[in-house]
This record gives C-alpha cells, sequence and structure tokens, in this order.
C-alpha cells in the first residue's frame, strides 16, 4: 500500500485533481461538441448568449459540409445530428475541429 506522499503516489491513490485551463475557442468548441451529442442539438440563441458569437460564423464550413452530406439537420434555432449524422458523429465532430 503507498503511502501517497510523492507525487506518483498522490496520483495513484487518486487524491490529486487535475484541471485544465481552457481558451475562448476551446470552450466554444467544448460546448459545440456537447451540444451535438444531445438530441435537442446546438442551440443558436444559446450559443450567442454564452459566446457573443453566431455559431453559424464560427463553425460555416462544418454546418455547410455536414448539411450537404445529411448528417445535420437544421430547424432554424437548433442545430442537430441526423439518424445518418449519428452514425458517422466521429466525422461530424472532426469537421469542428
Amino acid at each position: 500500500v503507498s503511502d501517497c506522499t510523492d507525487l506518483e503516489s498522490m496520483i495513484k491513490c487518486d487524491i490529486i485533481e487535475v484541471e485544465e485551463d481552457l481558451t475562448f475557442d476551446d470552450k466554444m468548441h467544448e460546448y459545440a461538441m456537447l451540444m451535438l451529442r444531445t438530441t435537442s442539438g446546438i442551440d443558436r440563441e444559446e450559443f450567442f448568449t454564452r459566446f457573443c458569437l453566431k455559431v453559424d460564423d464560427v463553425y460555416e464550413e462544418a454546418l455547410k459540409a455536414n448539411k450537404l452530406k445529411g448528417f445535420l439537420e437544421d430547424d432554424g434555432r437548433y442545430i442537430r445530428l441526423t439518424t445518418a449524422g449519428l452514425d458517422f458523429a466521429n466525422v461530424v465532430f472532426s469537421d469542428f475541429i
């Protein structure tokens, strides 16, 4: 049993919490990816409220390409994965990077 006094032991004992500082762009990306994993999708109004940017401007190419492929649907307020998009979610997500 480890005594949890040195860094390696503390990590093994799971008593160190690691935090990551995200940039503004990272926060936008994380939010978009998280919301695309939900059934409601990305809410344009909520995105603008959080980031003071339009999701369509930030991810213009990714949105356009994935709508053309049939992977995203857009009802004017929400952008969400289609049934086909769910099967190719990782491909869609990679376009947002």
